[in-house]
């Protein structure tokens, strides 16, 4: 079966602000092209799910929306360790789920409620 999901939007305030967010928690890197000024694009490491922080008039950010799960690569306890000092909160702790590895969640410099997942906690 393909990934259920093959895209997602991360709505944000500011756009750099949420990159470097993101930067600091989980190691993400963004690909930013000037023909699309509100976008800045994950750059994936190999095959997968890809997806985009924007800042657009039809999406605001929260923490009621869609939760989506990012991978934390070094770990979920790792990321959620660098959470507040990138200007975020944590919302759930680094929590076991048993056989499927270990999740948290998150609010980022936006808002949004984000949740991370790894095998390892």
């Amino acid at each position: 079966m393909a990934d259920v999901i093959n895209w997602f939007q991360i709505p944000a305030h500011d756009l750099d602000r949420a990159c470097a967010f993101y930067a600091a928690v989980i190691g993400a890197r963004f690909d930013r092209h000037a023909e699309m000024p509100n976008s800045a694009f994950f750059v994936a490491d190999g095959e997968g799910v890809g997806g985009e922080i924007t800042c657009c008039d039809d999406m605001s950010p929260g923490p009621s929306g869609v939760l989506i799960y990012l991978n934390a690569p070094s770990g979920v306890a790792d990321a959620v360790a660098r959470v507040q000092a990138a200007g975020g909160q944590v919302v759930m702790p680094c929590t076991s789920i048993g056989p499927h590895g270990f999740i948290a969640v998150i609010r980022d410099t936006e808002g949004n409620s984000v949740g991370l997942h790894n095998m390892e906690g």
